[in-house]
C-alpha cells in the first residue's frame, strides 16, 4: 500500500514487494533506525513458487542496495493475506540502539 492506502503493483508480486520493502525502509527512517537494526524479517508470499524468489529479493535489493539487512529471515508461502489483492507482506522486528 502507498501513503494514501492504495494498492501498488496490482497482480505483480515483485511490484508489491518493492512497495513493501520501500515501506519498511521508510518506517526505519521514521524511527531513526537503519537496516542493520533489523533483527528478523518474515516475508509472506501468496501462491509462492520458487520462480518468485529472485523477483522478490531483487525488489528488496532495489530498495536496500548494499544496506540489505543481515538478519534472521523466513519466507512463508501462504494461501491468502488479509485482503484478496495483497500478494506480499513483510514483517520486521527492529532493535533500536
Amino acid at each position: 500500500m502507498d501513503r494514501s492506502g492504495q494498492l501498488v503493483g496490482g497482480n505483480d508480486h515483485a511490484a508489491q514487494a518493492r512497495q513493501c520493502f520501500g515501506n519498511v525502509f521508510n518506517a526505519l527512517a521514521a524511527i531513526k533506525a537503519d537496516p542493520k537494526d533489523i533483527l528478523q524479517m518474515r516475508i509472506y508470499v501468496v501462491r509462492h513458487t520458487p520462480d518468485l524468489v529472485p523477483a522478490i529479493f531483487g525488489a528488496g535489493g532495489d530498495i536496500f542496495g548494499e544496506k540489505w539487512p543481515v538478519c534472521a529471515s523466513t519466507w512463508i508461502g501462504v494461501e491468502a493475506l488479509a485482503m484478496p489483492e495483497w500478494l506480499v507482506e513483510i514483517e520486521v522486528l527492529v532493535a533500536l540502539p
